[in-house]
């Protein structure tokens, strides 16, 4: 299951967020996606694993459009055997001053 970390109050040019995806030693996480579903732009990352065996540890770095509350999710699908799984988990940003407004 992925775990998001970040800071809950921020300014919109100085977000970074941290998810870190544990999972057991037969499972392989081959891909994460983030999103921000207030941004003009919804995905703010898309990024592969196709080689890793290791638990993967992101830090990205994005903007948040206007000052408000921002619902930020992580997806990661992770291969179980055969099969491909997802598993996610969000959290709410406040933004006290934006940074790409318009």
């Amino acid at each position: 299951m992925t775990r998001p970390s970040w800071r809950k109050r921020t300014e919109g040019n100085a977000i970074t967020l941290r998810v870190v995806v544990d999972t057991l030693s037969t499972e392989r996480v081959e891909g994460l996606l983030v999103l921000v579903e207030t941004n003009r732009v919804a995905t703010v990352a898309k990024i592969s694993f196709p080689f890793s065996d290791n638990v993967p540890d992101v830090t990205v770095h994005v903007r948040l459009e206007g000052q408000r509350t921002h619902k930020v999710s992580a997806i990661a699908k992770i291969r179980q055997g055969a099969n491909g799984v997802f598993f996610g988990g969000s959290r709410e940003i406040t933004v006290t001053a934006a940074a790409c407004d318009g």
